[in-house]
C-alpha cells in the first residue's frame, strides 16, 4: 500500500487503477471501513479522480463495496429483514 500511494496521483495517469488495488489490499487485511471509503472514491461523480474511472471499474467498485459490507457484517436492515 505505501509503494503504491506513490501513484494515487493525478499525474500518474493510472489513479483509478491504484485506488483499486489500494482498496482490495485494505480488504484483504480486514480494513473494511478504509478499502469501503477507497472503493466509493471511485464511484464519486463528483470525485477528483484522474482520469475519471470507466464504467467497468466503476462497477467493480460498486462490487467491492458491496463484498466489504458482508465481509463486516454491516449490512442494512432491509437486507438483514427482508419483509
Amino acid at each position: 500500500i505505501k509503494y503504491l500511494s506513490q501513484y494515487d496521483n493525478a499525474d500518474s495517469a493510472v489513479q483509478p487503477v491504484v485506488r483499486m488495488r489500494i482498496a482490495k489490499l485494505r480488504m484483504s487485511h480486514g480494513e473494511y471501513e478504509q478499502a469501503r471509503e477507497t472503493f466509493l472514491s471511485l464511484i464519486d461523480p463528483a470525485s477528483s479522480v484522474t482520469p475519471a474511472p470507466d464504467v467497468s471499474q466503476q462497477w467493480e467498485a460498486r462490487y467491492f463495496a458491496a463484498v466489504c459490507e458482508l465481509l463486516d457484517r454491516k449490512l442494512d436492515a432491509e437486507v438483514r429483514d427482508p419483509k
